[in-house]
């Protein structure tokens, strides 16, 4: 059951095995579990992508615009003009911030990510 912390430090350990995870309601993983097709250990199915390819394209974006941690400042507001389009167009919260757990990005960074989520909602 771990938090975005504990994803954060567990997958580079787990890069060449398997990582069983059990998602809290407090750091959803559903966007983490679309990225790395990750398996359901319930019903055996792979989880599937809910973005289409330009959804990704802007998923990719505010990944980019992540390399500072969305700290103030250039990160922050390419983000901010980047979210609006994603979440209108139905990817959540829980997606886009489990999504930037896959591609690495620390607690610290995916809670400023979240607190302009919430801004721009």
């Amino acid at each position: 059951m771990p938090r975005y912390r504990d994803m954060h430090r567990a997958l580079p350990y787990a890069r060449d095995g398997a990582l069983a995870v059990v998602e809290l309601k407090s750091d959803p993983l559903i966007g983490w579990a679309m990225e790395t097709h990750a398996v359901n250990l319930v019903d055996g199915q792979t989880t599937l992508e809910s973005w289409n390819p330009a959804q990704r394209t802007r998923l990719e974006d505010i990944h980019s615009y992540g390399n500072n941690g969305w700290s103030r400042g250039f990160g922050a507001d390419g983000a901010e003009r980047v979210l609006p389009d994603l979440l209108a167009g139905g990817v959540g919260r829980d997606i886009i911030l489990g999504f930037m757990v896959a591609r690495g990005h620390d607690e610290d960074s995916v809670e400023r990510l979240a607190a302009i989520i919430e801004k721009v909602m």
